[in-house]
């Protein structure tokens, strides 16, 4: 028998909670049947796909508005744009985005995971999700401007 290493492998759905940051690695949108994926992954390698069905041609029903609703709103926080009118979904690919991945259980006995709560991320800055909930990061943060103007060159 041929033998395969599959150590270490194997699909891994994102974490269930609040604040996580998330790399968008793979974003496709099928024209014939107006489905738009966007996969997105963890710093520790677990991945989780969105699909946005937003309908095609010209009679959209409610549920495809709300899809492009929330595809805009991922999209715009991805960007750190809220001004645009069209995208490629391509451009999405390498964006980072802080969301919030829930639970969700459905009839059949199956959880699905679902990302909630868009926040922009600081592109030149390390995201560290600890500091970001803590209450009293802000007023650290506030106080500790003047130390991090010498640590400026450390992230070029």
């Amino acid at each position: 028998m041929a033998r395969v290493s599959i150590g270490g492998r194997g699909f891994r759905n994102l974490k269930v909670g609040e604040r996580q940051l998330l790399t968008i690695v793979s974003a496709s949108k099928d024209d014939k049947t107006g489905v738009i994926k966007v996969r997105f992954e963890d710093e520790e390698g677990r991945s989780g796909t969105e699909t946005y069905r937003i309908g095609k041609g010209r009679a959209k029903s409610r549920a495809n508005e709300i899809a492009l609703d929330s595809f805009a709103t991922m999209a715009f926080t991805a960007l750190r744009n809220w001004e645009v009118d069209e995208i490629d979904v391509g451009d999405l690919v390498g964006r980072r985005v802080i969301a919030n991945v829930v639970a969700q259980e459905a009839e059949n006995g199956n959880t699905y995971t679902h990302l909630r709560n868009w926040d922009e991320v600081e592109e030149d800055e390390p995201f560290d999700s600890d500091e970001a909930t803590a209450p009293e990061a802000e007023e650290d943060d506030a106080e500790d401007d003047e130390d991090d103007l010498d640590d400026e060159d450390l992230w070029d």
